[in-house]
């Protein structure tokens, strides 16, 4: 092994072009991706790390020819140099130039029409925090939490067993019962099963990108002002977290007594604690300002309050009765879009039975053409699993938010939206319903 490194070596400081192919294609496997990706990652930061190294290997290759008196082959060594140096410019003008003259103009609905006699339907008003609005029972544990001083002590206990016995023992109700609650959303993700909880905001029951929550998300109040904080509670019903366990991640038991990790992240103090339980896991991602981990130990001890009962009665009647208000209602099938905080980002809400287990997604077309619209984004971001029951005239609730692409602020255009349905039983998928939306395109 260390001869053929020695002979590497050798090759790499004796040749005059080797660096400079090396650092030329650590430098094209670089650029490449990066600019057809606004959000390289890890793999390009680290291509780029190569690159920069690779990049001093030729002033130390030259260093090295001249210090053997192979003065032409380090002369050629400081030119190639210059000329890698130009090429890395020309590289990140793809980054710095290209992006300060502004974005490129989408003209996928600059000659779209909409029909005139056609039934399309105006998204509603974006969805806000409101005063008096009904609050849900983990919202109220969480403000409840947020109202007690932190302490220095990061200690958490991690029992929450009536819900890992409901996952072991009767994970079909368990499936059923957070399927069918509008305070949860089950969703599918690289292959694995996720429960994330919702909030209540104001009257209506949201799912915020990605389920993170914030001080913004409660009703205002003047009389009570609330710290800045984020939280995200999520369920693994395939036994996988998440987010991506780092070293920062806490790992426990149910019933360990552990400090909790946390670092210092956007001003607060985060944290990242996973909670095992054979077959399942729990985890929450916490922000705050004390060392304490008030909300994360909020949402233990909701888990053990949410899950006992049914954990000591284990039937469909009472996840009947332990749903929250709501949840079930009657009349026809339903799908409205509502505006958020951006053109061509929309919160969407969902109603309808499809008389057995299994998830929902939507599709989405430009309504005259019917050119298939965000077909990832949309059908990764709707997907969830829904109640279901043998009276077809009960409808489940489904919340969620998604982003079309196509299109620009400012034109507007026609799109079909559809709700299908896939049977965990594995028959084929079918339609559901679908309305037809006067919606833009979100700005890149």
């Amino acid at each position: 092994m260390k001869n053929a490194a020695k002979k590497i070596l050798a090759f790499y400081f004796n040749t005059w072009w080797a660096p400079t192919l090396f650092f030329l294609i650590l430098l094209g496997c670089f650029t490449l991706p990066a600019s057809l990706d606004p959000e390289p990652g890890m793999a390009a930061a680290g291509l780029l790390c190569a690159a920069g190294a690779a990049f001093l290997g030729i002033i130390c290759a030259s260093l090295y020819h001249m210090t053997q008196k192979r003065w032409a082959q380090g002369i050629i060594n400081l030119l190639l140099l210059f000329v890698c140096g130009i090429t890395t410019l020309l590289a990140f003008a793809l980054f710095i130039i290209d992006p300060l003259s502004g974005p490129g103009r989408d003209d996928f609905a600059r000659n779209l029409e909409i029909p005139a006699d056609a039934d399309v339907i105006a998204p509603g008003k974006e969805s806000k925090a409101q005063p008096g609005a009904e609050q849900d029972a983990f919202q109220e544990a969480v403000l409840g939490a947020l109202q007690v001083p932190g302490k220095n002590n990061t200690y958490v206990s991690g029992d929450i067993r009536p819900l890992f016995k409901l996952g072991k023992k009767h994970p079909d109700l368990l499936r059923r019962y957070l399927a069918s609650s509008p305070a949860w959303r089950v969703f599918e993700r690289s292959g694995n099963r996720f429960a994330t909880r919702r909030w209540k905001i104001g009257p209506q029951w949201r799912y915020n990108l990605h389920g993170y929550y914030t001080q913004s998300d409660f009703p205002p109040d003047t009389k009570t002002k609330i710290p800045d904080f984020q939280l995200r509670l999520t369920l693994g019903l395939s036994g996988k977290p998440w987010a991506k366990a780092g070293k920062d991640t806490t790992w426990l038991n149910p019933g360990d007594r552990t400090q909790i990790a946390v670092s210092e992240e956007n001003g607060m103090l985060a944290s990242h604690c996973v909670i095992e339980g054979g077959s399942m896991l729990a985890e929450i991602f916490e922000q705050s300002g004390r060392p304490e981990r008030r909300l994360t130990k909020a949402a233990l001890d909701f888990l053990r309050a949410e899950f006992g009962p049914l954990a000591r009665e284990p039937s469909r009647e009472k996840i009947r009765r332990l749903l929250p208000a709501q949840s079930v209602i009657k009349g026809k099938p339903w799908l409205e879009i509502r505006k958020t905080y951006q053109p061509g980002i929309y919160d969407c809400k969902i109603r309808v039975n499809p008389g057995e287990p299994g998830r929902i997604y939507l599709k989405a077309f430009e309504a005259t053409t019917g050119t298939p619209l965000s077909v990832k984004e949309i059908q990764g971001k709707t997907n969830e699993w829904v109640g279901w029951s043998s009276d077809p005239k009960e409808k489940f609730l489904s919340t969620t938010r998604f982003t079309i692409y196509e299109g620009e602020p400012g034109d507007p255009y026609a799109a079909r939206l559809e709700v299908w349905f896939v049977p965990d039983s594995g028959g084929p998928e079918k339609k559901l319903l679908q309305r037809t939306f006067k919606i833009q395109g979100w700005q890149r």
